[in-house]
C-alpha cells in the first residue's frame, strides 16, 4: 500500500463510526473555511522559503491542503457523488487534454503560445460542461466570500487585534452551552450570517446541569434541560470568537437556532475597548 493510500484509509477510519466525532461531523460546507487558510498558509509557505530557503513550513502546509482534498473527496464518496480516484482521473485528463503540444503530437509551442492554446481549450470544455453559464456568477461570489473567510481566520488568530483596538471595536468569546445534536445547526447559522464561526468546542467532554461538572462525552449524566425536564443529551461547549460589531448580531443569530428559549451564553470580553 502506498502512502497516498494510507492517508486514503486515515481519513476514511476518522470518518468511520470508530473515528473522531469532529471529523465525522463535518461536510463539505462546514469545510470551507478550513480549505481557504490552508491555501493561504501555502502561500505562508511559499514566503518563507522564498524568503529564508526553509522548505519546512511549505511541506507542512502542502500536507494539510492536501487532507482538505482527500476529506472532501472522501465526503462525496460516503454521499455517492464522485471518488478520490475520480477526482485524480479528472486532473490527470484535464492537463493531457491542455498540454496537446506534450501529449497530442502538436509542433512544439513557445512558452508564450501555451497560455494562448490553454485558454481555447478550456472554453472548449465550458462550451460541452453542464452549468457553465451559471458557474462565472457564484465564482464571483465565491472570491467574496473567500475574503470574508480569511478575514475570519484573521480574526481568530489575532493578527487584527491591533486594528480592533485602533478602531475601538473590541473583540468578544462566545461560550455557548448547546446539545451536541444541535451543534452543527448553530455552525451553519452563524457561518451563514457572517457574524462569527463556532471554531473550537470539546467533543470530548459533556456538562451535566445535575452534578455542575464536565465529564467525558460517552459516559455524561443526565442533565436538567428546558422546564426542569431531564434528559439524557449531552451538552458541550461551543467558543465563538466575533468582533464588537457583530456581537448583537451572533447572539441574535444563536438564540434564533438554540433549542432553548433561554440558551447558557457566556459573553468573555477580549480586547478592551
Amino acid at each position: 500500500m502506498g502512502k497516498f493510500d494510507e492517508l486514503i484509509n486515515i481519513v476514511a477510519h476518522l470518518r468511520s463510526e470508530n473515528g473522531c466525532p469532529w471529523d465525522r461531523e463535518q461536510n463539505h460546507v462546514s469545510l470551507k473555511s478550513a480549505c481557504i487558510e490552508e491555501a493561504a498558509e501555502v502561500i505562508c509557505g511559499i514566503n518563507i522559503l522564498d524568503k529564508t530557503g526553509s522548505s519546512d513550513n511549505l511541506k507542512e502546509e502542502l500536507g494539510d491542503l492536501l487532507l482538505q482534498v482527500v476529506m472532501h473527496a472522501q465526503i462525496a464518496e460516503e454521499e455517492g457523488l464522485f471518488t478520490i480516484s475520480d477526482v485524480i482521473d479528472g486532473i490527470k485528463s484535464k492537463m493531457v487534454r491542455r498540454h496537446p503540444h506534450v501529449f497530442g503530437g502538436q509542433a512544439d509551442k513557445g512558452s508564450g503560445e501555451v497560455p494562448m492554446n490553454w485558454e481555447e481549450i478550456k472554453a472548449q470544455e465550458k462550451a460541452g460542461k453542464s452549468g457553465s453559464d451559471v458557474e462565472p456568477i457564484f465564482l464571483s461570489a465565491a472570491f467574496e466570500e473567500a475574503k470574508d473567510l480569511i478575514d475570519i481566520a484573521r480574526h481568530r488568530k489575532g493578527f487584527d487585534k491591533a486594528e480592533s483596538r485602533k478602531a475601538g471595536q473590541g473583540e468578544y468569546k462566545l461560550e455557548i452551552f448547546v446539545p451536541e445534536t444541535h451543534l452543527q445547526t448553530i455552525r451553519k447559522a452563524l457561518q451563514e450570517s457572517g457574524a462569527g464561526q463556532a471554531w473550537n468546542y470539546d467533543s470530548c467532554l459533556a456538562y451535566s446541569h445535575v452534578t455542575g461538572s464536565w465529564r467525558p462525552l460517552s459516559g455524561a449524566h443526565p442533565y436538567i434541560g428546558e422546564e426542569g425536564k431531564t434528559s439524557d443529551e449531552p451538552e458541550i461547549k461551543v467558543e465563538v470568537n466575533v468582533r464588537g460589531d457583530k456581537l448583537e448580531e451572533a447572539l441574535k443569530t444563536v438564540r434564533a437556532v438554540h433549542p432553548y428559549e433561554e440558551p447558557l451564553i457566556n459573553v468573555i470580553p477580549l480586547v478592551s475597548v
